[in-house]
């Protein structure tokens, strides 16, 4: 099981620095997080999508770009 690394920077942060400090970092690392992680999901998304075109012999990504 991997562990995030915004996770990770939150808890070496929580240990040096103040709460008050705390919540306002946890709320940026958290909306960071939430961003990279719907980046990597549409990311992996359109990788499958590819990999899937160019395995079925690429006929069908091909209409799909050109229709775009």
């Amino acid at each position: 099981m991997r562990v995030p690394l915004p996770f990770l920077f939150f808890l070496l942060v929580s240990c040096f620095f103040p709460s008050y400090l705390i919540s306002s970092l946890f709320v940026v690392l958290f909306s960071l997080s939430l961003s990279l992680l719907s980046l990597f999901l549409s990311l992996g998304r359109a990788e499958q999508q590819v990999r899937a075109g160019t395995a079925g012999g690429g006929a069908e990504g091909r209409g799909k770009g050109g229709a775009g």
